[in-house]
Formats: C-alpha cells, sequence, structure tokens
C-alpha cells in the first residue's frame, strides 16, 4: 500500500514538472548490503565490492539512456531479504557511478534526496532504482 502511494506521488511529481526527468534501472541480480561492505575488514575487498556495482551500473546507465542532470533524487524500491537501510550503500555506489558523466557531483547541490521502500508486489529479488531529477 505505502509502494502504491509513493508511486502515484512521483508520478504527480513528474506530472506537474517538479522532475522533468524519470529514469528507471531494474535489477535482479546479487545486491549487496551495507552490512556486508562495512563487515569486510579488508580495504581490497570493500573495493573490490565498488568495481563489481560500477561495472553493472555503468552498463544499466547506459541502457536506460540516461541524460546530464543539473539535479537528482533516487527512489529505490526493492523486494529482497535486505533491511530498509541496507540498500544505501549500493545507492550510494550508483550516485558514485554518476558522477561526472551523468551528475556533476553528488553532494547537495545536486543530490537532492534519497529513499528507499520495501514492495511485495515486485518480483522476489528486484530492486528498482528510479532517478527524478531535471
Amino acid at each position: 500500500m505505502l509502494a502504491k502511494l509513493i508511486r502515484r506521488f512521483l508520478s504527480l511529481l513528474f506530472k506537474f514538472k517538479v522532475y522533468s526527468k524519470h529514469y528507471k534501472i531494474v535489477y535482479g541480480g546479487e545486491i549487496t548490503s551495507a552490512n556486508k561492505i562495512w563487515s569486510a575488514q579488508h580495504w581490497s575487498v570493500r573495493s573490490g565490492i565498488k568495481s563489481k556495482y560500477r561495472e553493472i551500473f555503468t552498463v544499466l546507465l547506459l541502457e536506460a539512456k540516461v541524460k546530464k542532470l543539473s539535479e537528482f533524487t533516487i527512489v529505490v524500491f526493492y523486494n529482497t531479504k535486505h533491511d530498509v537501510d541496507n540498500l544505501f550503500a549500493v545507492s550510494k555506489i550508483l550516485a558514485d557511478t554518476m558522477k561526472e558523466q551523468y551528475i556533476d557531483d553528488d553532494d547537495t547541490r545536486y543530490y537532492k534526496s534519497y529513499h528507499s521502500i520495501n514492495d511485495k508486489n515486485l518480483p522476489k529479488g528486484t530492486v528498482e532504482f528510479h532517478i527524478y531529477g531535471n
């Protein structure tokens, strides 16, 4: 119910031109969590995780035909075993991957908000990244 309401709210923001661009990236592969990244004792393990997802997101951003954004928000809908606060780590990697080609930086001048919503209506193991912006 909450996911449906938020999807409707986002469509209204787009309709009323609060945002002029919307890109949807769907990922159904293995997803890491903040807990896994933080528990990695050695920097090379964390670096390897980041590299893996940067490669995945580079391809997904190209497939979604994302254009340069002056500001953006990421909204994540997911149906995985992760806690709601564990998906911010991969969203951070997505924002880092977007730097320079799609956004100037990921600080508050450009990256306006992040939201993560559990959506049991999605197929199990699915994560949808919605990028809204101008």
